[in-house]
């Protein structure tokens, strides 16, 4: 139960740091005019626009579609800054990844994402500075059920320019059973990716480390992961991107006579999706295929929600 209440505290910090932070650039001084700005108001409602000027009573704006507005200042309940893309609509709000893997794009200071698959697998993901994220993914109902599987990761990323980025990270998986350990993983990883938040493709590379969390394996595999992926708007509210990951790990066999002989399996995962997205969130369609290292096809449908506060 110590997990849990773990796993609860640090559902409350993200919560805390992600009102702090949308609270304080509501304060007059936090807002920065010819900045793009999306305004959610008390009603439910919301408006978008470059910021003209604040005042005692009032929020000035120029919304890029109907023009000049204004509203009170007090009605305001949470401002964050819109970026939009270079034809004036809103852009791609999940830049800095794809369904499962990572984007060289950096994720921006104070941003926090939630993201669901299946119910199942959460991952709340905060940007701690302009270049570092961190994270923290849990099973839902495997927890309750007391079998809890933790994914903490991080990735620090730089864009060099406009197009080329680069970042290097770790992803973690840790296997309990009755809240007692039972085997971890980990895969460092460095993922360059060439393009921007409505069209780019990334490469990489990961070198995995498993103890005792794959049936009969151990240990740095002997040769690296491959990993490929991309993405690209097709539509004001769609986008579709694939991805592949070539995943190499180590075996054992116990020869007559006790002698313990190793090699190498690979398996492979194929996906490809479509992704409606808004302003700050997205549903995600997938069909993914794993092929095992028998040759054994395994196809399923992903179903996934992301939410930006």
């Amino acid at each position: 139960m110590n997990l849990l209440k773990i796993a609860a505290c640090a559902g409350l910090l993200f919560a805390a740091a992600a009102s702090a932070s949308a609270q304080a650039v509501v304060q007059a001084e936090s807002l920065q005019v010819g900045q793009v700005y999306r305004f959610e108001l008390i009603d439910g409602s919301n408006r978008s626009g470059v910021l003209d000027s604040v005042d005692t009573d009032y929020v000035y704006i120029t919304n890029l579609v109907s023009g000049p507005d204004k509203f009170y200042r007090k009605a305001v309940s949470r401002a964050r800054i819109q970026i939009l893309g270079k034809n004036g609509q809103f852009a791609s709000p999940h830049y800095s990844r794809y369904v499962f893997g990572p984007s060289a794009i950096p994720q921006r200071k104070n941003e926090l994402y939630w993201n669901n698959l299946w119910l199942e697998a959460n991952t709340f993901q905060y940007g701690l500075t302009d270049n570092l994220s961190v994270g923290m993914g849990f099973g839902l109902f495997s927890t309750l059920a007391g079998f809890p599987v933790l994914m903490p990761n991080f990735k620090y990323g730089v864009s060099l320019n406009e197009k080329h980025h680069v970042a290097v990270g770790t992803i973690a998986l840790l296997y309990l059973e009755d809240f007692s350990y039972q085997g971890a993983g980990a895969l460092p990883f460095a993922v360059y990716t060439y393009g921007g938040a409505e069209s780019q493709v990334s490469a990489g590379l990961g070198w995995l480390y498993d103890d005792d969390l794959l049936f009969n394996g151990g240990g740095w595999a002997r040769f690296p992961t491959l990993y490929a992926a991309g993405s690209h708007r097709v539509a004001r509210g769609w986008l579709i991107g694939g991805e592949f990951y070539q995943l190499t790990y180590n075996e054992y066999e116990t020869w007559p006579g006790g002698t313990v002989v190793p090699f190498t399996q690979t398996s492979t995962v194929a996906m490809f999706y479509g992704r409606n997205i808004r302003p700050s969130s997205s549903w995600d369609f997938a069909v993914c295929t794993v092929v095992g290292p028998e040759g054994d096809i395994i196809p399923f449908p992903l179903f996934g929600y992301t939410q930006r506060f």
